[in-house]
């Protein structure tokens, strides 16, 4: 009989293993199939941390202190002036980026 722990490590196992079997199925090599499952895991792992944590959702790119007028810094501070894309948007991006991906794979 299983116990709940072995369950549970069946179930956290079972979604890596059914969306390699997804690339696989779709014609990925076993390597690029590898590939596209480290960089989509990389990818929300990283949107996790720096991305949707935030609160508030407005929280700027680099905090404003590090803007300050001795410091020559035009690219970070033209990332603060706008609008910053949504956790929403950079999620779409991050998604569409890795679509790409598999698409470049498959040939």
């Amino acid at each position: 009989m299983a116990t709940a722990s072995a369950a549970d490590a069946n179930s956290t196992a079972d979604a890596p293993d059914a969306f390699l079997g997804l690339l696989r199925t779709i014609g990925l090599s076993r390597v690029d199939a590898l590939r596209v499952h480290t960089e989509l895991g990389l990818k929300l792992f990283g949107f996790a941390l720096l991305v949707d944590y935030r609160e508030p959702a407005e929280l700027p790119p680099v905090p404003a202190a590090w803007l300050t007028d001795d410091m020559d810094l035009p690219h970070l501070t033209e990332a603060l002036a706008g609008r910053a894309p949504s956790p929403d948007e950079l999620f779409d991006h991050i998604t569409g980026t890795l679509i790409l991906s598999i698409e470049a794979a498959l040939g």
